[in-house]
């Protein structure tokens, strides 16, 4: 498991940490050793010197811990940037210890230089861990996996190299202002390379191109580039200027250095942007008061506020956090409501769900078309999952979320996948208005023109066709997907169980075994059931029926959904002629279903005479799941 903290993300924990193991290192020299360069730093805080045994110490603790989390989260990015800092520092240091003018003490400098050894046990070690990674001995190292098993012609690397060549492309359209700040997925989407599809959409979406460098060229232009740059060049001047003793500034230079190296591969986050920007400040002070002692004496400070300042400091303080307050707490209380939206709906709560949305959406946050895209999705999958929710003013939630779709078009009329997400939503909810399926075309047609080749489009505009009744149409867009890419697996997925659904059943099949030959299996409850119900209904292959509803209940972490998903493959089992094992998992069922009142029952009930199944007394009305999804006719 890679831990993410509270940042949501590995990656994003990892880039936080980072300058933490570095500042680490360098409170510990600072404060305790102030040897690795040469003698003790004159410049040390005259308040650390009480407490100089244990902080420092405790500092160096720390930093040994953040590098093992750094690793634990297996972000190679930042474990790439990590090892060359602090082996740039382990060089820089070894270098220093030299005596390059005298051939003796040359020689043995080198043989008492610790860190010149050091230096010396990192090549060796990582050559032997470069050379020897496949090998079974490694498997008793934790926390090493993603370092094994990547390769130059990794698929992850190939995406990134996709998405920065699409990038470069894109660079003419804006070349000297850029799209904009956070304006990289304009870029990317329109000179979409079909590649990209090597397996499911998770990489075809990129608002980020991993690489700062890319994304200061495309969203700032060469302005903005070069900004970025000149501030790298004046930040690593000041610390070449600034008065910070020698070894002190070879830990900070590594430090700059496995940030950068880190943002070749990754982007920043508010969590690096924290430390850098608090490194930065702390950079140009000293660099600032290193040019104000060569221009005059500056007062002596020694930390301690006069009398008459401490009954101000305290107000103060208090004062400027007013408004950090009244800025989060707007957020806190949105975010609350959009918690409780899709619950209460889920619930069948549907006017206290209006209500919260109702609420989230009146308080004016960044991420309010977050929230609408939130709830959208809820009521889609919702609608269309095989668990049995009905809900009776089905009709009247799914305007309000359409035209909650369309006000996050007209906030973002450039980004494709906002069109794509509305069209889809239209064509699931088609039957409630006439219009939905030419407005379904009308939206696919627009994603489109935004995003050329880009097979999700696709997609949609064929289950748009095939609701039409235009049969041709529809899978001639699923097979222009395909042709976009053809070795990937996902356009043959959903073609197969478009022809399943059509009756379409060699085609079907042979569409799915290749989707499986291409590593495209069901990743989600709802595309595993969807596939046993097919299976089961046009294929009559009730062990592969068997076989994707046990993926789904591995899946699914509901309960009710997890009854009825044991429900199923209990059918499954009967209809295969598995007589005891579909009794075995009819009876496990009891305690959870109220047999009796399923919609199924009257279907049910010859089953359970036939396999000689005696029902216990009635379950309270809250047991009983939703209509299963399965139609049985009593087996031979």
């Amino acid at each position: 498991i890679r831990p993410w903290s509270t940042f949501g993300n590995p990656t994003f924990l990892a880039g936080y940490l980072l300058f933490h193991i570095f500042l680490g290192i360098y409170l510990w020299h600072k404060s305790a050793v102030g040897k690795l360069g040469g003698p003790a730093s004159a410049d040390r805080e005259p308040g650390l010197l009480g407490i100089a045994r244990v902080v420092p110490w405790l500092a160096l603790v720390v930093a040994i811990i953040d590098a093992l989390a750094i690793i634990k989260t297996q972000t190679r990015g930042d474990v790439g940037g990590l090892i060359i800092g602090l082996f740039l520092i382990v060089v820089l240091l070894a270098i220093i210890k030299l005596n390059l003018r005298n051939h003796f003490s040359f020689v043995n400098s080198v043989l008492k230089n610790t860190w010149l050894w050091l230096v010396l046990f990192v090549v060796v070690f990582g050559g032997t861990f470069f050379f020897t990674r496949n090998s079974s001995f490694w498997n008793v190292v934790p926390s090493i996996e993603r370092f094994r098993n990547f390769t130059t012609v990794s698929a992850e690397l190939q995406n990134r190299l996709i998405a920065w060549q699409s990038a470069a492309q894109s660079f003419m359209d804006h070349p000297v202002l850029g799209y904009g700040w956070e304006n990289f997925n304009l870029a990317f989407q329109k000179h979409y390379n079909p590649t990209l599809l090597s397996n499911n959409f998770s990489e075809t979406y990129w608002d980020k191109p991993h690489n700062v460098l890319i994304e200061y060229l495309m969203t700032g232009g060469v302005v903005g580039f070069l900004a970025y740059l000149g501030m790298w060049v004046l930040l690593l001047y000041e610390l070449k200027k600034s008065e910070i003793d020698g070894a002190s500034k070879i830990v900070l230079f590594g430090m700059l250095v496995a940030y950068f190296v880190r943002n070749l591969v990754i982007f920043d986050t508010i969590g690096t942007y924290l430390m850098f920007f608090l490194v930065m400040a702390f950079i140009d002070v000293r660099f600032k008061e290193t040019r104000f002692r060569e221009e005059v004496e500056p007062p002596h400070f020694d930390g301690r506020l006069s009398s008459s300042r401490v009954p101000l400091a305290y107000p103060a303080l208090i004062i400027s956090l007013i408004p950090i307050f009244f800025l989060n707490w707007p957020m806190v209380y949105a975010a609350g409501r959009e918690y409780w939206g899709p619950n209460y709906y889920l619930n069948k709560m549907t006017t206290e769900s209006a209500w919260a949305l109702d609420e989230a959406l009146a308080v004016r946050t960044p991420y309010r078309d977050d929230i609408r895209l939130t709830f959208a999705s809820i009521v889609k999958q919702s609608y269309e999952s095989a668990s049995g929710l009905e809900y009776f003013d089905i009709a009247t939630i799914q305007k309000r979320v359409a035209e909650e779709l369309g006000t996050v078009i007209r906030h973002h009329p450039q980004n494709y996948l906002f069109y794509i997400t509305l069209a889809d939503f239209k064509n699931i909810f088609y039957k409630f208005d006439k219009n939905y399926l030419k407005d379904a075309e009308a939206l696919a047609a627009k994603a489109l023109e935004l995003s050329p080749n880009r097979q999700q489009v696709y997609y949609v505009m064929g289950r748009t066709k095939l609701l039409e009744g235009d049969m041709e149409g529809g899978l001639n867009a699923f097979k222009t997907a395909i042709a976009l890419n053809p070795s990937a697996g996902d356009p043959h997925f959903y073609l197969g169980l478009i022809l399943l659904e059509l009756h379409n059943v060699k085609a079907g099949v042979a569409e799915i075994q290749r989707a499986k030959e291409l590593g495209r299996v069901p990743r989600a409850a709802d595309e595993a059931i969807a596939l046993a119900n097919l299976m089961g209904d046009e294929v009559k292959d009730y062990g592969a029926a068997v076989e994707y509803y046990q993926q789904a209940f591995d899946m699914t972490a509901g309960e009710m959904l997890r009854k009825e998903i044991r429900l199923k493959i209990a059918v499954a089992y009967y209809l295969w002629g598995k007589d005891a094992e579909a009794k075995k998992t009819f009876e496990g069922l009891f305690g959870e279903i109220e047999y009796r009142s399923l919609p199924l029952w009257p279907q049910l009930e010859p089953v359970f005479n036939q396999l000689g199944i005696t029902l216990p007394a009635p379950l309270p009305p809250s047991s009983v799941p939703g209509k299963s999804g399965i139609e049985i006719t009593p087996a031979q």
